[in-house]
């Protein structure tokens, strides 16, 4: 609530900012400036932009000419292979040909016709040896022969070298470009290489009007960066700022950067045929030489009006310097940030707002101290559940949960605690503490209660594969000893394999619910590797396929993991596909798989997907029961999530409704709720903040506000009264807490509801 007196300190900054930015800048300057120089900008902008397309067309209808130059070359009868190279009269007549080609094309300067794996090369003058032109006819400067010879042998697609020092005949210097096309076109197995050569002199004079009387460069760049060709008239730039702006400004057309302090405006048009960019860059003072004027005129008229801006607004700023100092220094020395504030005046209002802001600060520290445990137990969860989708999420979760994972190696260990329900919440609690983090020189891991089957799921962490086995063993004999003699607890251990990826966690899980299974059964141990469950089974069963997969695919449903499930499914079809046996006992092994879901549910006792599993049973390939069989894993995991899903609402409910009858009780505490329900500590506040999105210290506080709130206004009991039977004894704290929900006390917070009743 901002006081409804009139401010003059409000006042005068509004005076300010309307004399320093409204007045001069906004009216003057967007006016004359929009009016004025951007129309004239625009004019000369598009005139550049007509003349580079023009050159663009140009030099796209020139390389067009040589690409079917080209392909008229590769069907010439009189330059097929075997006619150039049978000598005599016929080489003649093929070099006559090339330079029919050369002389109906201004644009080269030579031509060239190489059949690939030979060492002559043919053009309008004659033949030589690969040795002689390029060591004498045609010297590279950057082109060595073991490389040219390279790339007129194996080039697949058409390319342009860049243009490049040649010595011609020992003779003179040019800059040449060299177009290189393999021949037939588009051929996928081309036999030889026409070699266009093109002064840059030639391309010069193509794109010399651009530039006209200005001073300023032209680059023809290809689709890979490379210069082509460039023309410069007095100025030029680096070519590594060059690429620097094209990268910036990918899109065809003009703008403007700064480059060695100074200003430079980019003409940019792309060539849809070849892909290159034609590229202007000039001054901007001389590329807009029909702006400069107008715009001095503009930008004077502006710096006037700045100055007078500039000097009301320090006479202003001269009046408020004292009440502004006084409020720098009490901000410096209690709260270095700035925050909305209510108040009788500006500098009384913000201090009450420090004086809250401060108080809310140490509050707000102190929930994330006491959620930074229930932020691990749910980052845990989804990695359990497989629920982190990539990488990205990970890392978030890591970081806000503050776990460190030292190793690069991950397993799951599931500790089942059987006479679990006739503990009491603090003994629980005692037993999550203790496996909350688990920490020896071999291994190390956080633990998180499951609340179906009274379990306690460990994920670990090492760093030696080789020896995770040995780890294992020593962790879980530590256990079984420590819970045996400190809690009188019977415990069975499952524990999964050891994964290199922590995404894999989920899996591991899933196996260790399998070994925990099958500990259960097998009395005579007291835990059990997935590893030694699978070795079992394949002591039990033909192998038809995979019997670690088997038992992956039935735990995987138990747990309503379908992507694990579906995933498993197809493993298990695709070693079936792969043994290629009879039909017959195909269905036989087929029968078995369907056998796996079917008994996974009867162990769950759901009878709701069992009772057309004969449909099931008719399949015309191993394809259609996949498509079939994942279907039914589908639904069958959806309907465990949603059975899940609807447990804990009832018993979200339940604890609601506990919570709303019992609120104003000043005993009430988390311990007394987790006991009610049979639940520890931990995983009820975990539990909570999952269902409702607020934490128990957050939604009991919230009941208690609104209940005092409501008495405020509907009755007229003192306000201690009212405090202190909503659970609070503490009748400061709690008037420090409404106000930093409210804004106000609970004192101001009735007379003013008072008022709008009235």
């Amino acid at each position: 609530m901002i006081n409804n007196g009139k401010s003059n300190i409000l006042y005068k900054y509004l005076l300010s900012y309307l004399l320093m930015f409204i007045i001069p800048l906004i009216i003057m300057g967007s006016m004359m400036y929009k009016n004025t120089v951007i129309d004239l900008k625009r004019e000369v902008e598009v005139s550049n932009i007509n003349k580079l397309e023009q050159i663009n067309s140009l030099i796209s209808m020139r390389m067009c000419e040589l690409q079917n130059m080209a392909a008229k070359i590769s069907y010439d009868p009189d330059l097929m292979s075997f006619m150039v190279k049978n000598g005599g009269y016929n080489t003649k007549k093929a070099i006559e040909e090339l330079s029919k080609y050369k002389d109906n094309s201004s644009f080269i300067d030579e031509i060239f016709l190489y059949f690939r794996g030979d060492n002559i090369i043919y053009s309008s003058l004659g033949s030589n040896s690969l040795d002689t032109l390029i060591q004498y006819v045609y010297k590279y400067n950057a082109w060595d022969k073991q490389q040219f010879i390279n790339d007129i042998n194996n080039i697949s697609f058409p390319s342009i070298r860049p243009a490049e020092d040649v010595n011609i005949n020992k003779n003179e210097n040019l800059k040449l470009l060299t177009y290189l096309y393999p021949i037939p076109p588009k051929s996928g197995y081309p036999y030889g290489t026409v070699i266009f050569i093109i002064r840059e002199s030639m391309i010069d004079r193509m794109i010399s009007n651009v530039l006209g009387n200005f001073q300023g460069s032209v680059y023809i760049v290809d689709e890979n960066n490379n210069i082509l060709a460039s023309k410069n008239s007095g100025t030029s730039i680096e070519p590594k700022d060059l690429f620097l702006q094209m990268n910036k400004h990918n899109a065809t057309g003009i703008y403007e950067a700064s480059l060695n302090k100074k200003k430079y405006s980019f003409i940019n048009v792309k060539s849809e045929t070849t892909k290159w960019r034609f590229i202007v860059v000039m001054p901007t003072s001389q590329f807009l030489v029909r702006i400069v004027h107008m715009r001095m005129l503009i930008l004077q008229i502006m710096l006037l009006s700045l100055i007078m801006g500039i000097g009301i607004a320090y006479t202003l700023s001269i009046k408020n310097y004292r009440p502004i100092k006084n409020l720098s220094e009490y901000i410096k020395e209690r709260w270095p940030k700035t925050i909305a504030f209510n108040g009788n005046n500006e500098l009384d209002t913000i201090r009450n707002a420090m004086d809250d802001a401060i108080s809310h600060n140490e509050y707000l520290i102190a929930e994330m101290d006491t959620q930074r445990p229930m932020v691990k137990q749910q980052f845990l969860s989804k990695l359990l559940k497989g629920d982190i989708s990539n990488s990205e999420e990970l890392t978030h979760l890591l970081s806000s949960s503050q776990l460190i994972f030292k190793g690069q190696y991950f397993s799951v260990m599931l500790i089942s605690l059987k006479p679990y329900k006739t503990l009491s919440v603090s003994e629980k609690e005692k037993i999550i503490q203790f496996l909350s983090h688990i920490e020896s020189q071999y291994i190390s891991g956080y633990g998180i209660e499951l609340i179906q089957g009274n379990a306690i799921a460990l994920v670990l962490n090492m760093d030696n594969y080789n020896g995770s086995r040995y780890a294992h063993i020593l962790l879980a004999r530590h256990l079984i000893l420590v819970l045996g003699e400190n809690f009188n607890i019977t415990t069975s251990i499952g524990i999964g394999r050891t994964y290199h990826d922590i995404m894999c966690v989920n899996r591991s899980f899933i196996e260790a619910s399998a070994a925990l299974e099958y500990r259960t059964v097998d009395k005579a141990v007291s835990f059990s590797f997935f590893d030694e469950v699978v070795a079992s089974a394949y002591n039990c069963q033909l192998q038809w396929y995979p019997a670690e997969e088997q038992l992956r695919l039935a735990q995987s449903i138990k747990q309503g993991d379908r992507t694990v499930a579906i995933d498993t499914l197809k493993t298990i079809m695709s070693c079936v596909i792969e043994k290629k046996m009879p039909i017959r006992m195909l269905k036989f092994i087929c029968f078995d798989i369907i056998n796996i879901i079917v008994k996974a549910l009867r162990e769950m006792k759901i009878e709701k997907f069992t009772i057309n599993i004969e449909d099931y049973l008719e399949f015309q390939s191993i394809e259609s029961l996949y498509i079939k069989l994942s279907g039914l894993i589908g639904s069958i995991c959806d309907y465990i999530e949603e059975n899940r899903e609807s447990k804990n609402i009832i018993l979200r409910d339940n604890i609601l409704l506990y919570i709303n009858n019992s609120f104003k009780n000043y005993g009430l505490s988390l311990e007394n709720i987790a006991g009610h329900f049979n639940l520890s500590i931990s995983y009820l506040s975990r539990f909570f903040k999952e269902q409702t999105g607020n934490t128990f210290t957050e939604y009991i506080k919230k009941l208690r506000i609104d209940e005092v709130k409501r008495q405020l206004v509907s009755t007229n009991r003192p306000i201690k009264d009212i405090v202190q039977d909503v659970g609070y004894f503490d009748i400061p704290s709690f008037v420090r807490k409404f106000k930093s929900i409210e804004g106000i006390t609970p004192g101001e917070y009735r007379k003013l509801n008072l008022k709008r009743i009235i």
